[in-house]
């Protein structure tokens, strides 16, 4: 338990090393309290999806989230507040981490925003992907949804 709880008495500390057992117990322990405070949610969205009247009722649109049991209210308010207290402790354990193996916590840094950039572009050809056809022809040819231009299924 004691090397659970290290991070959080190093909070700000992003100088010297961190042994493996002081990095991966703090890593399990907020995997774990991270599955926890998410289950709730998780089964509450599913509950959603399958409930009849979600697909089928009046509106079947309607707003999912009036759905959500407080239990899930909770929930996300509580992981919230876990990913506040556990960011920056996550973040200094894993520089003193590099440090450890040898590595400064700037290429830790630069892996995380790179991360955090990859994200956003598969976001945005995520979203790019979504978009309807443009009207008319291009300059890379005419619009696959035109029937005047459906020659790829003749």
């Amino acid at each position: 338990m004691h090397w659970v709880f290290l991070p959080f008495r190093r909070y700000f500390d992003f100088s010297g090393r961190s042994r493996r057992m002081e990095y991966w117990a703090f890593t399990l322990f907020t995997f774990i309290v991270t599955i926890c405070l998410i289950a709730p949610i998780v089964v509450d969205f599913v509950d959603i999806l399958t409930a009849p009247d979600y697909l089928d009722g009046p509106d079947p649109v309607g707003d999912p989230l009036d759905a959500f049991g407080s239990l899930s209210w909770v929930s996300i308010w509580l992981l919230g507040l876990f990913v506040l207290v556990t960011f920056i402790p996550g973040l200094a354990v894993t520089v003193r981490r590099f440090h450890d193996a040898g590595l400064s916590g700037w290429v830790y840094v630069a892996l995380y925003v790179g991360g955090v950039i990859f994200g956003i572009v598969g976001l945005a050809i995520f979203v790019i992907a979504l978009l309807p056809s443009k009207e008319g022809t291009n300059k890379w040819g005419r619009n696959p949804k035109d029937p005047h231009g459906a020659e790829v299924f003749e």
